[in-house]
C-alpha cells in the first residue's frame, strides 16, 4: 500500500500534482528520434576537463525501439584501445518480444560487402549478431540510456511516478512558485538503493515553466551527494520541452555532462530506422534454438542447426574464395607475355615506319642534289 506523506503548500503546486503532471507529459511520448552525447571528467576525476565518452542515437515508435551507441575508450592507454579511433558501436532494437543486437560493425566506416571469411576473416569473427527473445515486462529490460538523459527515468527502469509510488514524499516549500521541490524517504526496494547511490533522501525539482520536466535532482552518495541540474532547456517543433544540457556535480565539482544534440518527439519514424540491420555475409545466432544464419541482403541466406555445420560451410566458402583469387592471379600472369609482345610489336612497327620515312627523305634529297 502506497504511503504518501506530504506538506501541502498554501500556494503553488503540491508534489503529488507536480508528479502527476510530469507523468502525463512523459506518457504522451509515443515516438522519438534522439541524438545524445555523454561527457565524463577525464579519468573519472571530478575537476578534470570533461571529454566525450559515448554518444547514443535512439529511435522509438510505439512498441518498437532501437538504440545505436558508440563508446570511446578515451581513458585507456593508446596501445590497449581495441576500438580504434572511431569507437566501438553496439546497435540493438526491440520489436514485440524479439530483440536484435549487432556489435563490431561501424555504419560510418563499413567493410566491403558481403563479409567473407576468406577475404576478411578478422572482421568476420569480430562482427557479432544475435536474435533473442525479449520480455518487455522485466524492469531492467525497460531501462535505456536516453530515458535517463531526457529525465523520463530517475533510475534505470524506474520512472518518477513508480518511485513515488513506493516512497514517502515530503514537500520543501520554495519562494519561487515556478517549480516544486520535494524529498523522497523510506524506500526499501534494493533496486533503488545500489551502487553507492540511494534514492532515500533524494531531492527533486519539477519545473512548471518547462513542461513539468525534472530540472534538478540531488542524490545522496556515500558521505556527500551528486547534484544533476539542467543548465539549458530546449523545445521541439511540436512544442515538447526537453533538457538540452544537464550538468552533474560531486561536492560542487563537475563530474559529467549530458547533451541532447537533437530531439524529434511524436513524429513519424522511418521503418528502416526502427530495426537493427545485419550486414550481408555476417554470422547471426538466433536464440533460444541456437540456429546459425549466414545473412543475406534481406534475411538468412543459409541456416545451420549446429556450429559444426556452419564452420564446415564457412571453410568451404573460404577455400573457394582463395582458389578463385589464385586462379585470377595466375590468369593475370599468363596474359602478361601477350601484353609485352603487343607492346614490343607496336614499338618495332613505329620504329620501322620512322626509318622508312627517313630513308625516303634521304633519297629525295639525294635525287634533288644530283639533278642540279
Amino acid at each position: 500500500m502506497n504511503s504518501l506523506v506530504m506538506l501541502f503548500l498554501a500556494f503553488g503546486v503540491t508534489p503529488q500534482e507536480a508528479v502527476s503532471n510530469h507523468s502525463q507529459v512523459v506518457n504522451e511520448v509515443n515516438s522519438y528520434h534522439l541524438h545524445i552525447e555523454f561527457h565524463t571528467a577525464e579519468n573519472d576525476q571530478p575537476g578534470m576537463p570533461v571529454v566525450k565518452t559515448s554518444e547514443t542515437e535512439a529511435w522509438c515508435s510505439g512498441f518498437r525501439h532501437r538504440t545505436r551507441e558508440r563508446v570511446y575508450f578515451v581513458f585507456a592507454p593508446e596501445g590497449m584501445r581495441s576500438n580504434g579511433p572511431h569507437g566501438d558501436v553496439v546497435d540493438s532494437s526491440v520489436e514485440g518480444t524479439t530483440s536484435r543486437v549487432l556489435s563490431g560493425w561501424d555504419h560510418e566506416h563499413p567493410l566491403e560487402l558481403p563479409i567473407n571469411f576468406g577475404r576478411n576473416a578478422k572482421e568476420f569473427s569480430t562482427v557479432s549478431c544475435s536474435i533473442q527473445p525479449w520480455d518487455p515486462t522485466q524492469r531492467e529490460l525497460r531501462a535505456s540510456q536516453e530515458f535517463g538523459a531526457m529525465g523520463w527515468q530517475i533510475r534505470p527502469g524506474w520512472s518518477l511516478a513508480e518511485v513515488v509510488a513506493v516512497a514517502q514524499v515530503t514537500a520543501i516549500p520554495q519562494e519561487d512558485e515556478q517549480f516544486t521541490r520535494f524529498q523522497l524517504h523510506s524506500i526499501e526496494d534494493p533496486d533503488l538503493n545500489s551502487n553507492g547511490l540511494s534514492v532515500n533522501g533524494t531531492i527533486i525539482d519539477i519545473d512548471h515553466a518547462h513542461g513539468w520536466q525534472i530540472s534538478r535532482m540531488e542524490t545522496p552518495f556515500a558521505d556527500s551527494s551528486i547534484v544533476s541540474e539542467v543548465t539549458d532547456f530546449a523545445r521541439t517543433e511540436s512544442g515538447y520541452w526537453y533538457p538540452a544540457e544537464t550538468q552533474s556535480k560531486h561536492n560542487g565539482v563537475v563530474c559529467s555532462l549530458t547533451k541532447v544534440l537533437d530531439a524529434a518527439i511524436n513524429v513519424e519514424i522511418d521503418e528502416d530506422d526502427l530495426k537493427t540491420p545485419f550486414p550481408e555475409g555476417a554470422h547471426v545466432v538466433e536464440f533460444p534454438d541456437r540456429l546459425h544464419h549466414i545473412w543475406g541482403t534481406q534475411g538468412p541466406l543459409k541456416t545451420f542447426n549446429t556450429s559444426e555445420a556452419l564452420m564446415e560451410s564457412i571453410y568451404a566458402d573460404a577455400r573457394m574464395y582463395q582458389e578463385q583469387l589464385i586462379d585470377d592471379q595466375v590468369r593475370g600472369r599468363s596474359t602478361e607475355p601477350s601484353r609485352h609482345w603487343i607492346v614490343t610489336f607496336n614499338i618495332t612497327l613505329v620504329s620501322a615506319i620512322l626509318c622508312l620515312s627517313l630513308l625516303k627523305r634521304y633519297f629525295l634529297t639525294a635525287q634533288g642534289q644530283s639533278a642540279k
